[in-house]
């Protein structure tokens, strides 16, 4: 859970809007004050692998999975802090671009350089 997170004192890969984790084969993103602009921006996640053929043949053109989400469908809330687990596939990760986007354009977006873990 993200109480355990924060008791481990893991620092987040990513300090922006929301917090990201990562932790074992998951990404987490947290916000302590989740607002209703934080539950409708649409979350993207693309992952580009250290081998592009490890992905999913659809995809192997672009060069990176897209995982994007809604904060409805994934995320959970709890005193007011708002939350998100996404698994990630077990093919080698070289980089994650994430953030947050609406209608207007991008809210945030950050970049995790994981290829050298």
């Amino acid at each position: 859970t993200t109480r355990d997170l924060l008791e481990k004192e893991v620092q987040p890969a990513v300090s922006s809007v929301f917090d990201v984790y990562i932790d074992d084969r998951a990404l987490i993103y947290v916000k302590a004050r989740c607002a209703d602009a934080d539950r409708e921006a649409r979350f993207f996640l693309h992952l580009t692998p250290a081998d592009v053929s490890d992905l999913p043949e659809e995809r192997q053109e672009s060069g990176f999975d897209n995982l994007d989400f809604n904060l409805l469908d994934r995320g959970e809330e709890s005193d007011g802090e708002c939350f998100a687990v996404v698994d990630l596939p077990a093919y080698e990760i070289a980089e994650i671009s994430t953030g947050q986007y609406t209608a207007e354009g991008l809210v945030w977006g950050e970049k995790i350089d994981v290829g050298n873990e």
